[in-house]
């Protein structure tokens, strides 16, 4: 299928997940670029965090009538999808927006790529996991589908992989998002870490960077068919970000090695994050530069990286006291707990914060049979049991 119409200086897109972590940097840069942003999600929450130069639309995505009207009118040269997560989604968001869109823009991930060595950045030829993470499976059986989708609801597409992206709402670290440790680390509170994470070296977008890519790829009609990573060339390591966020914090590092099986077998949900997390993530971006010669990524990944985290620091909500809870189980089991102090082993006790709700909590996680008692009931009692209870 090609793309027939000239390239311009201003075009309307919808984006469907504009209010997200990635949504608000996109919405953001292609407004200040001259573009019409139009986005939808279930509410219009108060501070929803886009400009007001962006159409910010109430609509259940789940209710195709609401859609239909909503599309009735309307039509957008980019519908840019950052919902879609395995083929039925996308499959019916290409079926919602034909005759109302021109060119469909699906969100992969990088994740996608198997690890590339140090001197051989990963390429969008590189080849693609065969196991592992769900999340990242899934985003590939969407673009192995979307070529024959697309074509069946004539719209164009293009396939964009972004990798680990921060910004003033997503501070990473390692296999932790930083609201789960950043409370341990200003207490210099023990924080278990899978030592080969230390050791990977990563790649970290800023969002808004990745924003002004993908408008100025797709603004090529080149783009179409399409698959571009977006991924910052600057390379660095999880041992840095960590160093960086302990000297910001202003204390002393208590990072506790412990091996992935270990980690896992008290976070087995994050079990796709770790295994991503321990290769090495250094991506070229030779394709998306050849694709959008006019970009180039301008944020300083420390500086930027830095600035981001003074306002998390500053703004941090504690964790859950269940989430600490298994941190110290896991240290317990590993026995890396056996020479903590007890008040930095059990950082809720000298916050003056605590509540019995709160030591319950904690308790929760803290205890393995607890933990399973609490996970049971919060996924319901009337679920079917497993074969071996039948």
């Amino acid at each position: 299928m090609s793309f027939s119409a000239a390239p311009r200086k201003e075009y309307s897109l919808l984006v469907l997940g504009g209010t997200g972590i990635i949504g608000r940097s996109l919405c953001a840069e292609a407004a200040t670029m001259g573009h019409k942003v139009t986005t939808i999600s279930r509410r219009v929450p108060v501070q929803s965090g886009l400009p007001t130069n962006v159409e910010h639309m109430a609509l259940d995505w789940s209710n195709s009538l609401d859609f239909e009207r909503f599309l009735s009118d309307r039509h957008f040269d980019f519908t840019i999808d950052l919902l879609s997560f395995d083929v039925s989604q996308v499959a019916s968001t290409l079926e919602r927006i034909k005759g109302s869109s021109s060119h469909y823009v699906f969100l992969s991930s990088a994740s996608v790529s198997d690890s590339g060595e140090l001197d051989s950045p990963i390429t969008e030829d590189s080849p693609v996991i065969e196991t592992g993470w769900t999340y990242a499976m899934k985003k590939i059986q969407c673009e192995l589908a979307l070529p024959a989708l697309a074509q069946s609801y004539d719209q164009n597409f293009t396939i964009v992989r972004p990798y680990i992206t921060y910004s003033e709402s997503r501070f990473p670290l390692g296999q932790y998002e930083s609201h789960e440790i950043l409370n341990r680390l200003k207490l210099g509170a023990p924080v278990p870490i899978c030592n080969e994470i230390l050791e990977a070296s990563t790649s970290i977008t800023d969002s808004r960077d990745l924003g002004r890519a993908i408008i100025n790829l797709i603004s090529n009609p080149r783009s179409s068919g399409q698959t571009v990573q977006v991924v910052s060339p600057e390379t660095t390591s999880w041992a840095e970000l960590f160093d960086m966020t302990v000297e910001r914090i202003g204390s002393k590092s208590n990072l506790i090695p412990v091996s992935p099986e270990a980690f896992l077998s008290i976070f087995p949900e994050l079990s796709g994050k770790v295994t991503d997390r321990l290769k090495n993530r250094i991506y070229s971006s030779d394709k998306l530069y050849s694709l959008a010669p006019d970009f180039r990524f301008t944020k300083n990944q420390s500086l930027e990286y830095d600035k981001i985290l003074n306002g998390f620091i500053s703004s941090s909500t504690p964790s859950s006291r269940r989430w600490e809870g298994r941190i110290d189980r896991l240290l317990w089991t590993t026995r890396s707990e056996k020479h903590i102090p007890i008040l930095s082993r059990y950082p809720f006790l000298h916050t003056g914060t605590s509540s019995p709700v709160d030591v319950s909590k904690y308790l929760v996680g803290r205890s393995r049979y607890l933990s399973q008692v609490a996970t049971f009931l919060s996924e319901g009692i009337t679920r079917k049991p497993p074969a071996s209870y039948s």
